[in-house]
C-alpha cells in the first residue's frame, strides 16, 4: 500500500479571490519559476511534479495557473510556526497550503463549491486551461510515517491529505460474518 498525493483545484470565482491568492503567495512564499509547455498538459504537470520532488526534504508545492504558468512554491521561514506542533503537524504539506493559501481565500461555506481534488495531475492542468479552475497546486504525497504522527497525538489531518493506494473493497472489514455469529 503507498499514500499517492492528492491534488487542490482552486476556483476563483472573483478578481478579489485572485488578488488575495497572488498577494498571500507573494507573502508567504518564494516563487521559483519552472520552465514548462502549458500547450502539454501532461508534460507541464509532470514537470511541476518533477520540480516538486527534487527538492528535497521540506514542504514544497507546485502552482500552475494560466497566466503564470508553472513555478515551484517554498515556504517562508517567517510564514512557518517556530514550533511544528505535535508531531510535525504544523509541517504537513496540506496543513500549510490550507493555512497559508486556500483557507484565506475561500470562505468556509464555499469550500465545497469552489476546492477540488484530483490524483491526476495532467486533469489538473487541463482544467485549468479549460477555465473552470484558475489555479492547481501540486503537493507532495503525505508519507505514512507522517501519518503515524498525526494519529499518535491524535491530530486530524486536513480532508484529502492521503490518497491511499490500491484501495480495499468496502465490507471487508466492516463486519464480522463468521459461521455462528449473528450481526447486531
Amino acid at each position: 500500500m503507498v499514500i499517492l498525493p492528492t491534488h487542490r483545484l482552486l476556483r476563483l470565482r472573483s478578481p478579489d479571490q485572485r488578488a488575495r491568492l497572488e498577494e498571500l503567495v507573494g507573502r508567504h512564499f518564494t516563487r521559483h519559476p519552472v520552465a514548462c509547455d502549458a500547450a502539454d498538459p501532461l508534460g507541464a504537470a509532470r514537470t511541476l511534479i518533477r520540480a516538486v520532488d527534487e527538492v528535497g526534504q521540506g514542504v514544497r508545492f507546485g502552482i500552475y495557473t494560466r497566466a503564470g504558468g508553472c513555478a515551484l512554491l517554498s515556504p517562508n521561514p517567517e510564514s512557518l510556526p517556530a514550533d511544528p506542533g505535535p508531531g510535525g503537524h504544523d509541517q504537513l504539506a496540506t496543513v500549510v497550503i490550507h493555512r497559508l493559501l486556500v483557507d484565506p481565500v475561500v470562505e468556509p461555506h464555499a469550500l465545497s463549491e469552489c476546492v477540488d481534488y484530483v490524483t491526476d495531475e495532467a486533469e489538473a492542468v487541463r482544467r485549468v486551461d479549460e477555465g473552470r479552475y484558475q489555479c492547481a497546486l501540486f503537493l507532495r504525497p503525505t508519507t505514512v510515517e507522517q501519518v503515524k504522527r498525526a494519529a499518535a497525538v491524535g491530530l486530524r489531518m486536513p480532508g484529502k491529505s492521503t490518497y491511499f493506494y490500491p484501495k480495499v473493497p468496502a465490507g471487508l472489514v466492516m463486519s464480522d460474518i463468521s459461521p455462528g455469529r449473528t450481526v447486531p
